[in-house]
């Protein structure tokens, strides 16, 4: 019986054949027209608010490359949604505060009263 039994477990017995069949990659999400170009406009515009009244140049700058990745965005097809808008919005007021702080400053230097800039300020409230 012994030998029997080892006779049947030495026997090879024949596998089926493996047939590789190729996993499927799960669908993601399809990617946004524009490649994120909203989002750096909107950084760009964000930064340019920030600086504009310290350094009104850079701000400009600053303002100036939120517009130019707006038209790359849109020209990729993107729609004005969210942070597209929130990026014209942020960088039209980037330009706006440094046109304001370079006109204060230099009313400020040109009338050499330290107190031109709150007297400035005064009259637009008022």
């Amino acid at each position: 019986m012994n030998e029997e039994w080892n006779d049947n477990r030495e026997e090879k017995r024949e596998e089926p054949e493996r047939v590789h069949i190729p996993y499927r990659q799960a669908p993601g999400p399809e990617p946004r027209p524009g490649g994120g170009s909203d989002t750096t406009a909107l950084i760009f515009g964000i930064l340019s608010v920030l600086t504009s009244s310290c350094v009104a140049p850079v701000a400009v700058v600053l303002s100036i490359l939120s517009f130019v990745s707006l038209r790359r965005y849109r020209a990729a097809g993107g729609e004005w949604r969210g942070a597209a808008i929130a990026a014209a919005l942020l960088a039209g007021l980037g330009i706006l505060f440094s046109i304001l702080a370079v006109i204060l400053i230099v009313t400020a230097f040109v009338t050499k009263d330290p107190n031109s800039i709150y007297g400035l300020l005064y009259q637009v409230e008022a």
